[in-house]
This record gives structure tokens, sequence and C-alpha cells, in this order.
């Protein structure tokens, strides 16, 4: 498991009204006290958890994308930024 995610189950699994610091929790999991704080309040997410705030590309864009890159890998070519771009 991610540690920061480690580190928040412990402080979601404190009990309630108990004390506790982010610096303190930070140094035992060995994670950055201000992305933890930021986590834990819900201010932020982790990215690579799927979370769909952060996709770019609608999901009819990312089907084109990924037509016209297998396109090119049959015709072997690599894909290019400048190719992408012209797809719409």
């Amino acid at each position: 498991m991610d540690p920061i995610q480690e580190a928040i189950e412990a402080l979601n699994s404190r009990e309630e009204g108990t004390d506790f610091s982010y610096r303190e929790i930070a140094k035992r999991f060995k994670v950055s006290r201000a992305t933890l704080a930021r986590r834990h309040q819900g201010l932020c997410s982790d990215r690579a958890g799927g979370n769909q705030k952060h996709q770019n590309l609608s999901p009819q864009q990312e089907r084109e994308l990924v037509k016209y890159i297998e396109a090119l890998t049959k015709r072997g070519l690599p894909p290019t930024r400048e190719g992408a771009c012209k797809i719409h």
C-alpha cells in the first residue's frame, strides 16, 4: 500500500477527539506533511486513483486517439504530437 494512504488510514483509525500531529504522522510514515494534511482534509486527491476530475480527454476523444495510434502502429509509424493535434 502507498505510504501516504497508510498514514491517512492511521489518522482515520484513531479515536475521535484524540490529539494528533500531521508532522509526527508524516515523519512516522516518511511522507510529506503538507501532502498528508491536504489529502486528509480532502483538499486534493491521489491522481493515480483514477479520479475523473483529472481526465483531460472525453471518452470519445480518447477512443479516437486510440484508433489513430493503432492505425499508425499498423503502418509502422510512431505517433507524434503534431499528428495527434490534427484529430478533432
